[in-house]
């Protein structure tokens, strides 16, 4: 058996920024969560002591709904510090259900078919380290 891979989409070397896919949805009485944002910070220092999120949304709590996948953290700087978090988590998807198709009868003891969304995919955290407020290029 040969199964298909996915590629995920972007470069991991780009020196872009995107925000995260929204989820889908198969039905009309439901919607999939949003995908999360792009947050870009450019600073000589940067100091983070609390959370800087970028997460995807959460899916409807209806049938066949996914989570939408989380965003992108870009954040250029020559100093960093600090202990805080990053978060670029992917939503959680619609509950699951119960199928329910008369048509089909289940085998005795099997677990009921179930049917419902995935969880969004995580997104991307980028940490770039450059010198262009460095003393060395603003010489008198």
């Amino acid at each position: 058996m040969i199964s298909k891979i996915s590629k995920s989409y972007g470069e991991y070397n780009a020196m872009t920024v995107s925000a995260g896919s929204g989820g889908g949805s198969v039905n009309a009485t439901g919607a999939g969560g949003s995908g999360g944002g792009y947050i870009y910070l450019q600073a000589q220092r940067f100091s983070n002591s609390g959370t800087l999120l970028s997460q995807g949304g959460s899916a409807a709590q209806s049938t066949d709904c996914g989570g939408g996948s989380g965003g992108t953290i870009f954040i250029s700087t020559y100093y960093n510090q600090g202990t805080g978090t990053l978060d670029v988590a992917g939503g959680s998807a619609s509950k699951l259900v119960e199928s329910v198709d008369s048509s089909k009868q289940l085998e005795e003891g099997a677990p009921p078919a179930m049917k419902g969304g995935g969880a969004g995919s995580g997104g991307r955290i980028k940490l770039v380290r450059f010198d262009w407020f460095s003393d060395l290029y603003y010489k008198d």
